[in-house]
């Protein structure tokens, strides 16, 4: 990745991220959509290999966005599901999206809930669950989630994990097997994948 497709793709992320946080801070997505931590909005290069070549940013509950880094060199941790919500295996969602579909490029992470995954279904997305006995069935790089849904060429809208937020012992946080309830909404750019966003959180708010 040369520093002109860096800085593109860090434009794109910022723009996106940016439509985001104003709709979140003038009230007009609903919390149901957004997680204690924000909502991480993740976007890979166009031939993306490793974690490095994932940017992601995080926009607060408050529609502030993160200070942390769009870019982590060093593929981040892998405690990806907590703390800076943009490293690890939340970066791997697309590079994992990206081996079935390389036009998936970008992912955000939404809180779960039935009801919004009803909705989402509502709308005619495409959701699948990604269910939770087949974590650590992957590479630390290979994220579980995202692998467990997709086929060649074919990557659901939204792919979900269901239940309750605690932390079991003797699982393997680099497997994903200790994730976290969350809705994943994959896209081809941040701008579509905030539009999507924009358009589950309307239909939410209307009730229809």
């Amino acid at each position: 990745m040369n520093s002109e497709e860096r800085e593109e793709i860090e434009d794109e992320l910022t723009k996106a991220a940016g439509k985001l946080a104003a709709n979140i801070a003038d009230g007009s997505l609903p919390r149901a959509l957004i997680p204690d931590a924000g909502i991480c909005l993740i976007y890979g290069a166009e031939h993306a290999r490793s974690l490095a070549d994932i940017a992601a940013v995080t926009v607060m509950p408050d529609g502030k966005t993160s200070e942390d880094a769009i870019f982590d060199a060093a593929g981040g941790g892998s405690n990806g599901d907590k703390g800076d919500r943009g490293t690890g295996l939340n970066r791997s969602i697309i590079l994992t999206a990206m081996r079935f579909d390389p036009d998936i490029r970008s992912a955000a992470i939404l809180r779960y809930s039935k009801p919004v995954v009803d909705k989402a279904r509502e709308m005619l997305f495409e959701v699948r669950e990604a269910d939770r006995r087949n974590a650590g069935s992957s590479t630390p790089l290979m994220d579980w989630r995202t692998a467990f849904c997709c086929k060649k060429e074919d990557v659901p809208d939204i792919i979900y994990i269901a239940g309750e937020d605690t932390k079991k012992g003797g699982n393997d946080a680099k497997t994903g097997a200790d994730c976290e309830p969350m809705i994943i909404l994959l896209g081809i750019s941040p701008s579509a994948t905030v539009n999507n966003i924009l358009m589950l959180g309307e239909r939410i708010n209307n009730r229809n």
